[in-house]
């Protein structure tokens, strides 16, 4: 490997690293802001819940199931 091979393959790992520092700050970060998760899920599902219905129906799910997971999901 020549100096032009060493330098490119130098360059590749360090924005490779960049990147990688990245998304992990920005992980951390959006975890330490609310820090639960089941309840981040909790309130994607709920407010996106008529395509969770829709794609519980295309699975195979009947109403009296996904009554009582709309019930523990969304309460009532």
């Amino acid at each position: 490997m020549g100096l032009l091979g060493a330098t490119i393959l130098l360059g590749l790992v360090l924005t490779a690293a960049v990147f990688g520092i990245a998304a992990l700050r920005r992980r951390t970060r959006d975890a330490g802001r609310d820090g639960n998760v089941a309840e981040a899920q909790r309130r994607f599902l709920a407010s996106n819940w008529a395509d969770v219905e829709r794609a519980a129906a295309r699975g195979g799910m009947d109403p009296e199931q996904l009554a009582e997971v709309r019930r523990k999901l969304l309460g009532g």
